[in-house]
C-alpha cells in the first residue's frame, strides 16, 4: 500500500504532504507555548507531547465536545497530539482553543514564515 501511495503522489507530492504536516505541527506547538502549555519533545515532526496548563480531564472534555481524538498518557498529566496531511486551519484552531490558546492559525502562520 505504501508503494502505491508513493507512486501516486511522487517525490514532490510526498514532500509537499510532509511539509504541510510538519508546518502545521510547528504552528500548533508555537500557539500552545503562547498559552503556557509545555511542549515536552524538543524535536518533532508530526507529534507533540504536551503538559497542558489545564487538567487533563478538562482537555479531554473540550476535545470530546469537538470530536477530536487525543492521546492521554497513563500519568494523567500529559497529552499527545499527532497530525497528518489532512489537517486543516480549522483543526489547528480547534486544538488551540482546547488548550486555552487565544492564538489562531492565520496569526501563527504569518509569524512562523
Amino acid at each position: 500500500m505504501a508503494a502505491f501511495y508513493a507512486i501516486y503522489y511522487g517525490p514532490e507530492g510526498l514532500r509537499d504532504k510532509a511539509s504541510h504536516t510538519h508546518h502545521h505541527t510547528i504552528v500548533l506547538a508555537e500557539g500552545l507555548k503562547q498559552a503556557n502549555n509545555q511542549i515536552l519533545n524538543k524535536h518533532f515532526f508530526d507529534t507533540l507531547k504536551i503538559k497542558p496548563n489545564a487538567t487533563v480531564s478538562e482537555i479531554r472534555k473540550r476535545a470530546e465536545a469537538k470530536r477530536i481524538n487525543l492521546r492521554y498518557f497513563d500519568d494523567n498529566q500529559h497529552v499527545g497530539i499527532s497530525l497528518d496531511d489532512t489537517v486543516t486551519a480549522q483543526d489547528i484552531n480547534d486544538l488551540l482553543s482546547i488548550f486555552n490558546s487565544k492564538e489562531n492559525f492565520v496569526n501563527k502562520l504569518i509569524l512562523t514564515y
